[in-house]
């Protein structure tokens, strides 16, 4: 009987740690596309701080993991795995004159390869994904 125990308490946990694993994968990718929109709409009537400032507020529950705590603009700080790339260019790549359309490009990355959520279990780092990336277009008027 203890035997069976041993192998049901393995697997179950083996589920309980897979669900939880999965849910926040899912709540991280959800987050980082909210980010990216939020920050590629912030760009309206404003310039690329207020983008990165939208985008970074929007991933305030990752805490230390998110970007520099200062507010100053960077794509990447140095430790933390997230990156907030906004740009502006046209958006057509054949477009060249100042009249042509303009629009904002919000990329957010996090690298779960390097600062995953949860420790992974042995052999489940083939399952996870190494980044987690999104794009955030917008076309100003």
């Amino acid at each position: 009987m203890l035997v069976e125990f041993a192998f049901v308490v393995v697997l179950l946990f083996t589920l309980l740690y897979a669900l939880v694993a999965y849910g926040l994968m899912l709540a991280l990718k959800q987050s980082v596309t909210n980010a990216a929109s939020e920050g590629a709409r912030a760009a309206i009537g404003a310039d690329l701080q207020a983008s990165y400032d939208a985008s970074r507020d929007s991933l305030e529950w990752l805490g230390s993991k998110c970007c520099r705590s200062d507010g100053s603009f960077a794509p990447q700080v140095a430790g933390a795995p997230l990156a907030i790339n906004p740009e502006r260019s046209f958006c057509s790549s054949t477009a060249t004159t100042p009249g042509d359309p303009e629009c904002v490009t919000v990329s957010v990355t996090y690298d779960y390869a390097g600062s995953p959520l949860l420790p992974p279990l042995p052999g489940w780092s083939l399952v996870f994904p190494d980044t987690i990336h999104t794009t955030g277009v917008i076309q100003l008027p």
